[in-house]
């Protein structure tokens, strides 16, 4: 599987960011440096059947949700279905990743 990686970090104004990416995710993390509280962005580069993941925080105790949009191709052929199905399996894998991205 793919495997985010950093490939940005700086300062700004108040704030700390993080960008990790793999072929098919983006994750930009920014941390307001006098809270601690998160912000996070996510963006689907790549990739033919490739879910949409969301990530959630709705309080500043960066308690987040993440969930992955699914949809309704229709019926497919069986090459298609194991995309769809490499697809969810590679989403899983960056959901794992980005919760231990965000314990830090």
């Amino acid at each position: 599987m793919t495997t985010l990686k950093l490939i940005e970090k700086k300062q700004t104004e108040g704030y700390e960011i993080e960008v990790y990416e793999s072929e098919y995710y983006q994750l930009r993390l920014e941390t307001k440096l006098n809270r601690g509280c998160k912000i996070v962005r996510m963006s689907h580069l790549s990739g033919e059947y490739m879910p949409t993941i969301y990530v959630f925080n709705d309080d500043a105790d960066n308690n987040f949700e993440i969930k992955i949009q699914t949809s309704s191709y229709g019926s497919l052929e069986l090459d298609d279905i194991q995309k769809v199905i490499n697809g969810y399996e590679i989403a899983v894998a960056h959901i794992n990743e980005i919760k231990e991205i965000l314990k830090n």
